[in-house]
């Protein structure tokens, strides 16, 4: 039997009449609309409470009723949700809420918009933008556009490489090894890019497999930040295939902008397992973080399964309704204070019971990782 939330017992002491006991308070709740508003409001205040109040209604209330008043609960927080929005001046103003908003919906609000802010280190946002562009038009990314585009057609891969017959293609193993190597050997030398008379120095992290680029980048001080860019953002929309081609881009599973907001959605309610993300720009769709020093997870010899590196390990990010799908150990560092950080978000998904999605405001994200957290667990504990 799960206990009522201390802080929530606090919060009903101060709104209940006196005779109503906790239970009652709350199971009446949904029909007060303001008494109901200042709850949406104590949730999302204290969102690592969110499951442990979740499991405390449906243990007070049988299935039926708790499912009737959910249904009250989500007009409610629907009307509060927007309230917010409205007043919402940045997208930092309700991506603390809840990380999954659309990029349409974003966009509509705030137009082009940026999260977070640009180190020192590059400048300007004009500067910054110059590097970008610079780090596109160079040969290594006009060198991986060739491979990416190859892919598509194994003849004409074979025409430009030949080795390739001696593997078998649809053997993931010899794809990825096969792959990797012809990668770096086109992408994976350090180049540099000059701007207002500073040198960055960049090298390309080759993955054959992922749907953005990566990139390592050495500040002129020496400051190691990491770069994670679209390989072809359309930063000027002019029909509404380009913009369904742009939407697309942005809601698959492990892109920048997903990435991107579920990070930040870690970093505003101080997560401590986030990684050091700077900066994010729907222009370019492009991220920016300072790199993480730290041990490997996979070189301190343990072995970690999908639920326990999840509930164990990352349990601040689970409280906050964050799950890890690609558990990859290469992912996840340990630092010299001892703390596990997430560098590679990759196919996470979100859920938390009641912070949930809006319809026209937000989506789901996608995952592509081959295992769901919420699909594998999440359903042990609903009624056959």
């Amino acid at each position: 039997m799960s206990k009522i939330p201390e802080q929530l017992s606090q919060w009903i002491k101060q709104k209940k009449k006196s005779k109503q006991s906790p239970s009652d308070f709350l199971i009446n709740l949904t029909d007060d609309e303001k008494q109901a508003l200042s709850f949406v409001d104590f949730v999302v205040k204290n969102p690592r409470l969110n499951k442990r109040i979740y499991r405390f209604l449906s243990q007070i209330m049988p299935p039926k009723s708790l499912s009737l008043w959910m249904k009250k609960y989500a007009l409610i927080y629907d009307k509060y949700i927007h309230q917010k929005w409205e007043k919402a001046k940045k997208a930092e103003d309700v991506l603390k809420i809840i990380p999954n908003f659309s990029p349409w919906a974003l966009k509509d609000k705030f137009g082009q918009f940026d999260l977070g802010k640009i180190p020192t280190d590059f400048g300007d946002k004009k500067n910054y933008f110059k590097l970008l562009d610079k780090i596109r038009q160079s040969e290594v990314v006009q060198n991986y556009k060739q491979l990416k585009s190859l892919e598509n057609n194994l003849k004409d891969f074979e025409k430009h490489y030949p080795e390739i017959k001696k593997i078998n293609w649809f053997d993931i193993g010899q794809r990825t090894r096969f792959l990797s190597k012809l990668m770096f050997e086109k992408t994976g030398r350090p180049f540099f890019v000059k701007i207002a008379q500073q040198k960055y120095k960049v090298q390309f992290l080759c993955n054959p497999f992922s749907c953005k680029m990566v990139f390592e980048v050495i500040s002129p001080k020496g400051q190691a930040y990491i770069l994670k860019m679209t390989l072809n953002p359309i930063t000027e929309i002019l029909t509404d295939d380009q913009r369904k081609e742009m939407e697309n881009q942005a809601i698959r599973a492990d892109s920048p902008f997903t990435n991107s907001m579920m990070e930040f959605y870690l970093k505003l309610n101080k997560c401590p397992h986030v990684c050091d993300i700077q900066h994010y720009t729907s222009l370019y769709e492009v991220v920016l973080y300072k790199k993480e020093k730290g041990t490997p997870l996979f070189a301190l010899g343990k072995v970690w399964d999908f639920y326990n590196l999840n509930n164990t390990l990352l349990k601040d990010a689970n409280r906050l309704g964050i799950y890890i799908n690609d558990v990859s150990l290469p992912n996840f560092i340990k630092t010299d204070k001892g703390q596990i950080k997430i560098i590679d978000i990759g196919h996470a998904s979100f859920a938390n019971p009641l912070t949930q999605g809006i319809p026209g405001l937000t989506f789901t994200f996608g995952n592509l990782s081959g295992q769901d957290y919420l699909t594998h667990f999440g359903v042990l504990s609903m009624e056959d």
